[in-house]
């Protein structure tokens, strides 16, 4: 009797359907970074909504738009300036890669980090050696802040230009916030570092005037952390960072170094020094400082 044979069944594979949602998957703690996973967007990995904090001059904070504040001004020099540099480009270098950034150098005068401040130097005015009156001609037409994508190669190149920049001569707040402020989309974070200070009509008098107008017109407001470099206390910093819900951190040079060692020289190659004579002197009634931001 002939017995016919059976085709065995197909095998199917259990899906397995995990009860954790995104939100609960959390990423290692990797060269200082740590966060969880967000909402998703529409096109992939570039579009989740990554909550990653990053440590900077003891401040942890993060977001997908950073951008980075960072006082060149001539009072820097020595190990502040060293230590600096070397702060700016192991944070940049250790940027997730679905971050975008952008940097901003100020003294007196501020610009984008990408760009030369000699090619705006013509737009800039001063009234003699004030060093907290320098400001644009014109404030809607200063250098706009483009967000980078952090990719290796941006970032490598980013922290050459944070090697290579010199110091410049004054100290003004406002010109460099009032630039990070008007980023498009405005920053979710933003770290601003100095060691000096200014005239209060050019820093938290500005600024107040910024977030009222931001509020005003209904816009966001980022979270400032701000960073007191080579001083104990500095109440514009204090109160920018309270105004915005952000931290701020006081350090000099040596409890710096106590934590993390002493910041090796090495030469670098500087561009040439920037002659703040280029910037031209006026009365101090000439281009008065009114800005809106947009």
């Amino acid at each position: 009797m002939d017995v016919k044979k059976r085709k065995p069944k197909p095998r199917l594979r259990k899906r397995i359907v995990s009860t954790k949602t995104f939100t609960d998957i959390k990423m290692p703690e990797i060269t200082g970074v740590k966060g969880g996973l967000g909402n998703m967007g529409g096109d992939g990995l570039g579009s989740l909504g990554f909550d990653l904090n990053f440590n900077f001059f003891g401040i942890r904070g993060g977001g997908r738009h950073v951008v980075f504040v960072i006082d060149y001004s001539a009072s820097m020099k020595g190990e502040k300036e060293k230590i600096m540099r070397r702060e700016a480009a192991r944070v940049i270098s250790e940027l997730p890669k679905t971050t975008e950034f952008g940097v901003i150098f100020f003294a007196g005068p501020a610009w984008p980090a990408t760009s030369k401040l000699e090619r705006t130097a013509s737009d800039w005015v001063k009234t003699g050696n004030d060093a907290s009156s320098f400001r644009p001609k014109d404030w809607d037409d200063m250098p706009r802040v483009k967000y980078k994508r952090a990719s290796t190669s941006v970032c490598s190149r980013m922290v050459d230009i944070i090697e290579t920049t010199p110091l410049v001569y004054g100290t003004v707040y406002d010109c460099p916030l009032y630039m990070a402020l008007n980023m498009d989309p405005a920053p979710d974070v933003i770290f601003f570092l100095t060691d000096g200070s200014c005239n209060p009509k050019r820093g938290i008098v500005s600024f107040r005037k910024m977030l009222d107008q931001l509020k005003a017109a209904g816009k966001k407001v980022p979270k400032i952390n701000t960073v007191g470099f080579g001083i104990s206390r500095n109440s514009q910093l204090q109160e920018i960072a309270r105004l915005t819900e952000g931290e701020s951190n006081f350090l000099t040079a040596a409890d710096y170094i106590r934590k993390y060692g002493a910041v090796e020289s090495k030469p670098h190659k500087l561009k040439p020094k920037f002659n703040i004579s280029a910037i031209k002197s006026v009365d101090a009634e000439e281009y008065p400082v009114e800005f809106t931001l947009q």
